[in-house]
């Protein structure tokens, strides 16, 4: 059983698409025992590595653009007369930015909207789009009342040409190796966990509501330690990025991050503490280094949920870069949230309880539009 040096699990793409039995491989990543980790990385991707490659700058340059511009400039790569019809004409609101607070910020640019610990997060900017469908639904209701999972993409073509297709061909190929991945952990859940099915391969694969987000963490002005990681003796140390958090998906895809000076070259990070941390079974916080050449991925709640919280989400955080050497420097990544669809129920096994399943904003008969409003309560 190939593992990392931080002790992550290491599938072969070939063993995914060939169908091996890898249920060791999964019950060692995500099961219950004290050193899953709830995350594994899959190497020999094809296409992966150039797709990166080809995406992560573009954050670094969608967020230097002025801030007139992010609010502003607005370009739907689908048009109207060859996807929806002469007749169909978009919401004022979506004609006039690339910030869609209709959305809670879900699709188009946020940054300063999130919430961790109950102050807004203003370390990171996110550009969120749909790496399947420009137009997930043209069902009015559907868009007025699910618009964090229903709205249209938002691409600003004008300013950052290429990025919308960059992000899209990305995107895709992770959806695709999740699905993969899908079907390994639905095959383990129904031999190993009587009772417990996950669904997660029927989810990703009927689901209009994937969602890819792609991260651009502000480089610091200073060697000062941010506010965040200046406590001592519990875990808000690791978090000066990006908060202690679980994902709402069924499974998360993740790219090593890329590090920018401040002309765009790719540099190596600056601090060997800084990055991905995640908490394990047992409640140990382990550093995880992404190599460049895999994928990552990680459960999310959703999936705890149908499992009846045999498969748990992965806590994690980011941590920044500090010291002098971090000054300049930004940090970019993409992650794409493989969620079920919409209308969706999340029911749990039977005999499972409330506490078996241990996700606060979920009760039982909610569907994933309507659990995913019930968390966006409590971050936005």
């Amino acid at each position: 059983m190939e593992r990392t040096v931080d002790g992550v699990i290491v599938l072969d793409y070939a063993d995914l698409l060939s169908g091996a039995d890898l249920s060791a491989q999964i019950e060692a990543a995500f099961g219950d025992g004290p050193d899953a980790l709830g995350a594994l990385f899959v190497k020999n991707v094809p296409d992966y590595q150039s797709r990166r490659l080809q995406l992560l700058p573009f954050a670094s340059k969608y967020a230097a653009l002025p801030d007139t511009i992010k609010a502003t400039r607005l370009s739907f790569v689908l048009t109207r007369a060859c996807c929806l019809g002469p007749s169909f004409s978009l919401p004022d609101t979506q004609q006039a930015k690339t910030t869609h607070p209709e959305s809670s910020f879900s699709f188009g640019w946020s940054h300063g909207k999130e919430k961790f610990d109950g102050k807004l997060d203003v370390a990171k900017g996110s550009y969120y789009a749909n790496p399947q469908y420009d137009v997930p639904t043209t069902d009015p209701e559907l868009i007025k009342s699910l618009p964090e999972l229903c709205s249209n993409n938002i691409w600003p073509e004008e300013d950052c040409p290429g990025f919308g297709d960059a992000f899209k061909n990305l995107g895709r190929l992770i959806v695709s190796v999740g699905e993969l991945l899908g079907k390994q952990c639905d095959s383990y859940a129904e031999r190993h966990l009587p009772g417990h099915k996950a669904h997660i391969y029927e989810s990703i694969a009927r689901s209009r509501t994937c969602k890819g987000r792609v991260l651009h963490y502000f480089p610091q002005a200073s060697a000062a330690i941010p506010a965040a990681a200046a406590g001592a003796g519990d875990d808000s140390q690791y978090a000066s990025w990006c908060g202690w958090h679980l994902d709402n998906s069924a499974l998360t895809g993740l790219t090593r991050a890329m590090y920018l000076d401040p002309q765009h070259n790719e540099v190596e990070c600056p601090d060997p503490d800084a990055g991905l941390y995640i908490r394990s079974r047992s409640g140990k916080v382990v550093r995880v280094s992404i190599p460049a050449d895999m994928l990552a991925f990680q459960m999310g709640e959703s999936t705890q949920i149908r499992s009846g919280g045999k498969l748990r989400a992965t806590p994690h955080c980011v941590r920044g870069a500090m010291g002098e050497k971090a000054v300049g420097i930004s940090r970019n990544t993409f992650a794409v949230f493989m969620q079920p669809h919409w209308d969706e129920t999340l029911d749990a096994p039977a005999g499972a309880t409330v506490e078996d399943v241990a996700v606060p904003q979920w009760k039982a008969g909610m569907t994933f539009g309507e659990f995913l409003k019930s968390v966006f309560t409590y971050t936005y």
